[in-house]
């Protein structure tokens, strides 16, 4: 039987990124120095996310990860669950859409945490001790777990579900007075608002789990076809959704760079974000607040979207003082139990509704 356990917690063309950089209007600082004050209170000073994902930053610890299918059967008793780890809760949820009642899954960072700002306890370093399989997303996002993967994958199965994806980077893009600033570094873990990209996670997954528990394979491929034709079409309806906005609205303000797959695959333009990073536990400064008011001012952006577990205090008042809105999405966690974005399915249906509902009216 399927037992999902969460731990509680005592973290061709890339999508068309305007990060602003340069001289802008900065007449309104004054007020956006509030903004600040207030932002060095919500963000944490995180340490740069490191591109290389089998190492620390900081450490020289080495994460070494497996390729699903060179992964060997394991010694497991008749009906015995495999005990698999997933990092998320929307890895969990892919993972139990493809192992059904032959896994037993627990969960790192609970629903409803920020993954950029989860930090591990001593009860996850056990969890990933006695799992039979660890499932990451990869490319950056479990940084807070680098060192603790480290220990223990020398024995423990440790895959990466993006690993054989393209990962989007920051780029260098013009200014406003048209001159080019490298924006940052690192590689853009955000890659589940990609339907095909998670279809990319299933197949991993179901090699993963029919290499070590072969007497189930067939039935990890029923449930693997199954889920990533329910993908398939959950990608056909978010085009349907989404086809009545018109070109000019399709322009996204966001609290951190988050939706880049997203706009890489539907058509959007992510325009800026309160942290122009891929981590929510980056900082902004005065003058990058300053030229996001500028720009939301000049295009007659309706909305800034943020994280549903983001503090919204510095986007509320962004938007109140601009008159726009704030719409909350799930991005980075399923909802709670009983809420509306429970499955990774219903999570984007409810994305791709609020963003409909905000964008696609004139």
């Amino acid at each position: 039987m399927l037992k999902l356990t969460r731990l509680q917690p005592t973290s061709s063309t890339p999508a068309r990124f305007r990060i602003l950089s340069g001289c802008g209007d900065l007449g309104r600082a004054s007020s956006l120095l509030a903004l600040l004050l207030m932002c060095v209170g919500l963000t944490a000073c995180g340490n740069p996310i490191d591109t290389d994902l089998n190492r620390a930053p900081g450490s020289s610890q080495v994460i070494s990860l497996r390729q699903p299918g060179d992964l060997k059967p394991l010694p497991l008793r008749a009906g015995q669950p495999l005990k698999v780890v997933a990092s998320t809760s929307i890895i969990a949820d892919v993972a139990a859409n493809v192992g059904g009642e032959a896994l037993e899954l627990t969960v790192l960072i609970p629903r409803g945490v920020d993954p950029h700002a989860y930090q591990p306890t001593p009860g996850d370093l056990q969890a990933l001790y006695q799992a039979d399989l660890v499932l990451l997303n990869g490319f950056g996002l479990e940084v807070a777990l680098e060192d603790e993967l480290g220990a223990v994958s020398t024995s423990v199965a440790v895959v990466s579900l993006s690993d054989g994806l393209e990962p989007r980077t920051l780029a260098q893009e013009p200014g406003p007075n048209g001159e080019h600033a490298e924006q940052g570094e690192g590689l853009d873990p955000h890659v589940w608002f990609d339907p095909t990209m998670v279809s990319h996670w299933v197949d991993r997954i179901e090699t993963a789990l029919a290499q070590l528990n072969p007497d189930h394979a067939a039935e990890f491929h029923v449930n693997a076809s199954r889920y990533r034709s329910e993908l398939e079409s959950l990608d056909g309806w978010i085009r349907d959704q989404l086809i009545s906005i018109p070109g000019g609205r399709r322009k996204l303000v966001l609290d951190h760079l988050v939706l880049g797959y997203f706009a890489d695959r539907y058509d959007f333009e992510v325009v800026s974000a309160l942290v122009p990073a891929f981590s929510s536990a980056a900082e902004t400064s005065a003058h990058e607040l300053a030229l996001l008011d500028t720009i939301i001012r000049s295009e007659g952006l309706p909305e800034i979207f943020i994280g549903m577990d983001t503090n919204p205090r510095l986007a509320e008042q962004l938007a109140g003082d601009l008159g726009i809105e704030v719409v909350q999405l799930y991005t980075g966690s399923l909802s709670r139990a009983g809420g509306p974005a429970n499955t990774y399915i219903e999570m984007m249906q409810y994305n791709v509704l609020a963003m409909q509902r905000v964008l696609g009216q004139e």
